[in-house]
């Protein structure tokens, strides 16, 4: 297994930025050389910009596997994001992105050097990052407005703020944001950046049966009691869009389910609530490196009862 590839995961639902995403991950790549992609492609004929040929000029001149689905067959996020790690081979480091990214120059050898540099602190380390925001104009295909791009050392840092009667945590937004000087272990992920070994995703495979509220917080306890330590770093490493609504960029809920994801989304929170009281998920469950009771009181949360303490 070489210790150069990187294989990029993304799932991409009716997005026309996904061509630019990947050529953006490309030209920002010190070896560009060395990269793979696994796209799960989710497409509309009818739109010629999310068309399941978008990606065809890229997949005849690099190294891009995908499997493409009609949106109609969709079964939300986490499943195809499941569907793209499938199409992974022998890279040894692995990014998982949203389909609505830009990356930092370099990005790259950046994220090998802060994973090696945190394997003195933990075997199984892996980089997570809340991407801050740029815009798009969508006539003149420009973009603009890169979040802290004057002060690329301003991280978000993840806070868990209430966990629903239902078991839905959250703590998305921007409203922790500080200056770093050095990586920060932390409790919670974010699933639009998560740089990797490859390991983590044979281990920590999505669950496919998953669908959005919780997933983060599902991933982050599996992958704490498989072992796995997650850092922030100590730069922005991408940026994530700001106005994909504008774009037509959709959630699953929005465009695809007939039942406006209510099914889908109990189902998820069922899984999750199982989860929270260890029950048997099979390989989409806890691991046996460390307990989930460890994991609370990393989080400083009884998850049960639904108790964050801090």
């Amino acid at each position: 297994m070489s210790n150069n590839k990187i294989f990029i995961a993304i799932a991409s639902l009716l997005d026309s930025e996904l061509p630019v995403t990947i050529n953006d991950c490309i030209i920002k790549a010190d070896n560009p050389e060395n990269l793979s992609f696994g796209v799960c492609l989710q497409y509309d004929n009818n739109r010629k910009e999310v068309a399941e040929d978008i990606l065809d000029f890229y997949a005849d001149k690099f190294n891009i596997r995908i499997k493409k689905y009609h949106w109609s067959e969709s079964k939300g996020g986490c499943w195809a994001r499941q569907i793209a790690q499938t199409l992974h081979k022998d890279e040894h480091y692995h990014l998982q992105i949203d389909s609505h990214s830009r990356l930092v120059k370099g990005w790259d050898t950046k994220c090998k050097k802060i994973l090696n540099d945190l394997k003195k602190k933990s075997p199984k380390p892996f980089i997570t990052l809340l991407p801050p925001l740029y815009k798009k104009n969508k006539e003149l295909g420009v973009d603009y407005e890169y979040e802290h791009i004057s002060n690329m050392n301003m991280i978000n840092i993840p806070k868990l703020h209430y966990i629903s009667h239902e078991g839905w945590p959250d703590y998305s937004g921007y409203h922790n944001e500080q200056h770093l000087t050095e990586p920060m272990l932390v409790p919670l992920l974010y699933g639009g950046f998560i740089f990797s070994e490859s390991n983590w995703i044979k281990d920590i495979e999505q669950d496919p049966e998953h669908y959005y509220a919780g997933e983060e917080l599902a991933l982050m306890i599996r992958s704490f009691t498989h072992g796995y330590d997650c850092y922030l770093p100590t730069e922005i490493l991408a940026w994530h869009i700001a106005n994909g609504s504008e774009l037509n960029i959709p959630h699953h809920y929005d465009y695809v389910s007939k039942n406006d994801g209510k099914d889908e989304h109990n189902h998820a929170i069922k899984r999750l609530n199982m989860l929270f009281n260890g029950e048997d998920l099979g390989k989409y469950g806890i691991g046996n490196e460390r307990s989930l009771s460890e994991y609370e009181q990393f989080l400083k949360v009884d998850l049960k009862n639904r108790i964050i303490y801090e």
